[in-house]
């Protein structure tokens, strides 16, 4: 359904949204919106009466609708679309629908089982539909970059894909594809060399070329965290170079969030190896943005955060700043359970230290760095890792 379509529906059942969702607009129905929630507990949003208003249910139908397409067409329409369904939600009482709007203040990791449930319970009802389908692959993405065990999180994925591809969901499907090629390539269950056999810079252009930009970002950023866990920035070169800009103008989703995330550390990587101005502006926005995330969530991006800024120190020499700032982004890490990014710091922290001559300290890091990744169970890395170390140790 169109969005010119969907406003002439939504009219009739008294829902007005603006022409022209200008960015003042927005900002104004947000913070509308949470003065609204301001005075609400956990406790009392979960105990909202079940919507009974028909009308209204049919209204949450169709805005859980619409908001999907405008999610998946970067639509300036998507905050529109979910504060009209929290407002209705507040009003009329809770819905199948309403579960759909999670947003990410709180630990990540807390939201996942909502998202599992609010899946279950559309399965169970012998319909999934598209927002049972948007809770799996919103659960698939959230588990895979918030470090969920890969091996499992892989099979949880390849039963949704399935049941995707079986209702004839394109796009879902499309999207669940990067992150099942993502972790069978980390975790070791597939012969692809590196990632340019599973993500070439030809898929991409089609996607872009389609209008199909969210799928085009999750295949980018599924291919920016591998190669940055595997640390094969010669493979990204061309295609960072590229996208990296994709959703600049777009709405802050969780995958937007991490291309931000890994866009920046490839970026500092870049500019320490040739002084090229394009990168440094990209990892200066990259933290820019970090910062006010971290603002709002200490717990999802404080230690994405500090990781940016050691790199940032780093590439600038000021090496006091950059031993800190990877102290504080390993700690960070471990305290708020990011064991995938645990292992990514104690990597680059043990590549720093390695250069500043503290050679014990660079393995006790690797070490640590390992362990952390045979916990995330990426046993790709793990083997390369250990014959790297191996290595070492018989140089020595």
């Amino acid at each position: 359904m169109s969005i010119t379509h969907s406003n002439t529906v939504l009219e009739q059942l008294g829902v007005n949204l603006p022409s022209s969702p200008e960015n003042e607009v927005i900002v104004q129905e947000l913070l509308d919106t949470k003065q609204r929630l301001s005075g609400l507990s956990k406790s009392s949003l979960k105990s909202l009466p079940i919507m009974s208003d028909l009308k209204k249910i049919q209204t949450m139908a169709i805005l859980e609708n619409v908001m999907i397409r405008c999610y998946q067409s970067q639509s300036k329409y998507f905050p529109i679309i979910a504060i009209r369904m929290v407002r209705i939600t507040l009003q009329y009482g809770s819905s199948k629908y309403s579960a759909v709007v999670i947003l990410w203040k709180d630990p990540i990791q807390s939201v996942l089982p909502h998202l599992l449930y609010g899946y279950r319970i559309a399965e169970k009802s012998g319909y999934i539909g598209s927002t049972g389908h948007a809770c799996a692959m919103f659960y698939s993405y959230r588990a895979f970059f918030s470090g969920s065990e890969l091996s499992s999180l892989g099979k949880e994925v390849a039963l949704f894909m399935r049941k995707s591809e079986r209702d004839k969901r394109k796009v879902m499907s499309l999207s669940f594809l990067p992150i099942s090629k993502g972790i069978s390539y980390i975790g070791g269950s597939t012969t692809f060399q590196d990632t340019n056999d599973f993500i070439e810079e030809e898929d991409m252009d089609q996607f872009n070329n389609n209008h199909e930009f969210a799928v085009c970002e999750c295949f980018l950023v599924v291919k920016l965290c591998c190669d940055v866990v595997f640390r094969r920035f010669d493979a990204l070169k061309s295609i960072a170079r590229k996208y990296i800009d994709c959703r600049a103008n777009g709405i802050a989703q969780y995958v937007n969030i991490h291309r931000y995330f890994y866009g920046g550390l490839v970026s500092l990587h870049f500019y320490r190896e040739n002084r090229d101005q394009f990168w440094l502006d990209r990892a200066t926005h990259a933290i820019s943005m970090m910062e006010t995330w971290a603002a709002e969530s200490v717990w999802n991006f404080e230690n994405k955060l500090y990781l940016l800024q050691a790199e940032y120190h780093y590439a600038f020499d000021e090496m006091e700043d950059a031993a800190t700032k990877y102290r504080l982004a390993i700690e960070s890490s471990q305290k708020h359970r990011f064991v995938h990014e645990e292992a990514v710091a104690c990597e680059q922290a043990a590549d720093f230290h390695m250069e500043m001559g503290n050679k014990d300290l660079a393995d006790e890091l690797m070490k640590r760095a390992l362990k952390c990744y045979q916990a995330w169970g990426a046993e790709k890395k793990v083997d390369l890792l250990l014959e790297m170390m191996k290595c070492s140790e018989l140089k020595n």
